[in-house]
């Protein structure tokens, strides 16, 4: 969030984006032989380049409606978002922000 704290008074928008037919898969694995010990599982979020780059364009385009005219007349300031619009710190912004510590 930087270096703004919300405060009691302020309102607020939450926007997000999601890759809605993602093509990553997981998987799920035996942690031992007994059945009672829980599985192993590793979603492999966003491992895919294509969910990499749907949702990267997804947060390029939502970062554009935030900045359209009737938003941008109340916004005080943006909390949350990347630095640039570069793939890099959008990635960036993105890891931090799901602290999965998405696949690079």
């Amino acid at each position: 969030m930087g270096d703004y704290q919300l405060q009691p008074t302020d309102s607020y928008l939450t926007a997000l984006a999601f890759v809605m037919n993602p093509q990553s898969y997981g998987e799920v694995t035996l942690a031992s032989a007994n059945p009672l010990d829980a599985p192993k599982a590793d979603p492999r979020l966003v491992s895919h380049p294509y969910d990499r780059r749907v949702l990267i364009e997804g947060v390029r385009k939502l970062m554009d409606y935030l900045e359209a005219p009737v938003f941008k007349k109340s916004t005080v300031k943006m909390i949350g978002c990347p630095k640039s619009r570069s793939d890099e710190d959008i990635w960036v912004s993105l890891a931090r922000a799901t602290d999965a510590g998405l696949n690079k």
